[in-house]
């Protein structure tokens, strides 16, 4: 899915291993705000256009925040986090 030197959006807050899995993965990590003003969803307005990620990691319920998002939330995440993904 990555490979070395690749960027990967990673929840912030966020559960702590995945920063031990990025480093070993060789992979630089970019906040993925999660705001408790936007009920800890992410926000990707608040990464800045420069980072083209080539991954993003998310789940929930969210560790540590407990935030779950149904369903419906899911569909739109693979297009709106495609700035960095290859064609």
């Amino acid at each position: 899915m990555t490979d070395p030197g690749d960027t990967l959006l990673l929840p912030d807050p966020g559960y702590p291993p995945y920063l031990g899995a990025a480093a070993v993965a060789g992979v630089q990590v970019a906040p993925l705000p999660l705001r408790e003003e936007h009920g800890f969803l992410p926000d990707l307005d608040a990464v800045p256009a420069s980072v083209r990620p080539r991954a993003l990691l998310l789940n929930y319920p969210n560790n540590p925040t407990s935030a779950v998002v149904d369903a419906d939330f899911f569909p739109g995440w693979p297009r709106g986090a495609a700035r960095g993904a290859p064609s």
